[in-house]
């Protein structure tokens, strides 16, 4: 899945469903899921998935209801919690991409989101694991060279 970097400065990918165009938001700042226009709420059959307490930016606390909805995202339907806000704009937050690379290039004005394969992450993560820990502490005048603990 492809976006731009928009004028803002702002990642975005463009989602279209319900017969129109949407602008739709990356906010790394955002650990949950999405966050919908109000006038989408008729929209999506939801569930409740209780009051949630979220700290803004600014420091601010802010109570909101969180629902569970099936969201139409990179060609499948998936479910993720959401609230509905007052905007035009959805807001994806990092909990949605957690099966997804981000990568944003604000020189060329793209982004690029990229499903990494369950069955790939557990590789990954097994290599990971299997590194040797590497001493990463540089001495003063002599060149750098990790050595193993």
């Amino acid at each position: 899945m492809t976006g731009e970097v928009d004028s803002r400065g702002t990642p975005i990918v463009r989602l279209t469903f319900g017969g129109r165009d949407w602008v739709a938001v990356i906010d790394t700042g955002f650990d949950g899921d999405l966050e919908l226009p109000e006038v989408l709420a008729p929209h999506f059959p939801k569930s409740s998935a209780g009051p949630s307490r979220t700290t803004l930016a600014a420091g601010r606390v802010i109570e909101e209801e969180l629902f569970v909805v099936e969201f139409p995202f990179d060609g499948e339907i998936i479910e993720a919690q959401t609230s509905f806000a007052p905007t035009d704009e959805i807001v994806i937050g990092t909990r949605l991409l957690r099966s997804y690379r981000l990568e944003v290039n604000f020189v060329t004005r793209t982004v690029l989101l990229e499903r990494i394969p369950r069955s790939c992450f557990a590789v990954l993560v097994s290599l990971r694991a299997s590194r040797p820990t590497m001493n990463l502490r540089p001495t003063r005048g002599v060149p750098f060279e990790p050595r193993p603990l």
